[in-house]
């Protein structure tokens, strides 16, 4: 069962996929520079397991992006913030 149940979190995590696609990255390419297994990758990417803050730290810095501007694409912070509700 997946664990997005916001869909803040599903922005997230789409900002995640689109940063990797534009630098032509694969999960396990990510995975590979986070020594972790494609697996863990997808599970994240698709929601079935929920990131803690540490991870998106790491993936950021495995995908060569600045955290904030993951949290920018995904309208979390920053003038394109989406408000809940």
């Amino acid at each position: 069962m997946a664990t997005r149940d916001r869909p803040e979190y599903d922005r997230l995590l789409t900002a995640i996929r689109d940063i990797r696609h534009e630098r032509g990255l694969t999960q396990r390419e990510v995975a590979n520079r986070l020594g972790t297994y494609q697996e863990w990758i997808n599970r994240s990417e698709t929601g079935e397991r929920r990131l803690d803050a540490v991870e998106l730290y790491d993936i950021a810095r495995a995908l060569d992006v600045d955290l904030a501007e993951i949290l920018r694409r995904a309208g979390l912070i920053g003038r394109h913030r989406q408000h809940p509700g």
